[in-house]
């Protein structure tokens, strides 16, 4: 029956025995590219909001805005899953993931480096419909999804999950308040 049951509604089967098809050391160079990774969308972000009103550019300043309230609100959202799922990371217990195994802020359900970093590649994004800008934004945060997975700080579901989730935060932040004219993937509403 737990056989049948796993691969009929079996994620965390799956993420174990993907996640367990990595090395139980990994090194540090997975980590630290989620950290740029993270860190240098954030910084885009900030960098965006100070430049943009410093030099009164509007669509930058829009940008940065944006992107830090996505930002704000994904951490949230972040933070509300992990207190409720107490999911396991691959590295602890017996590796298998558990839920409501774990308290606090430090779980692996959603990857929050990935949930934050997608938002704010979402915002960029839509604030800047161009396609070398997509690239680089979602480039940047596929990275780190990618990393959080092969560093085992995360499962594939966690990262999925926080992929999707930053992406939409980040959509309906732009698209709820961006000023049209500014940014061509703004309609008015």
């Amino acid at each position: 029956m737990g056989d049948r049951t796993s691969r009929r509604h079996g994620r965390p089967d799956r993420d174990k025995h993907v996640s367990g098809a990595l090395p139980r050391n990994p090194s540090n160079a997975s980590a630290d590219i989620s950290d740029v990774g993270l860190f240098a969308t954030a910084g885009a972000v900030g960098v965006l909001l100070i430049d943009g009103k410093s030099k009164g550019d509007s669509h930058a300043f829009e940008t940065g805005v944006l992107g830090a309230e996505a930002m704000a609100n994904s951490g949230v959202v972040y933070a509300v899953l992990q207190l409720i799922a107490e999911r396991e990371r691959p590295l602890q217990g017996t590796g298998q993931g558990h839920f409501f195994q774990t308290s606090g802020l430090d779980n692996s359900f959603p990857s929050g480096p990935t949930i934050i970093t997608r938002t704010a590649a979402s915002t960029i994004a839509h604030e800047y419909p161009k396609p070398w800008v997509e690239w680089l934004a979602y480039g940047t945060a596929g990275a780190v999804s990618v990393t959080r997975f092969t560093s085992l700080q995360h499962f594939p579901s966690d990262v999925v999950v926080g992929s999707r989730l930053g992406y939409l935060i980040g959509r309906h932040i732009f698209h709820a308040h961006c000023k049209v004219g500014l940014s061509a993937a703004c309609i008015a509403k």
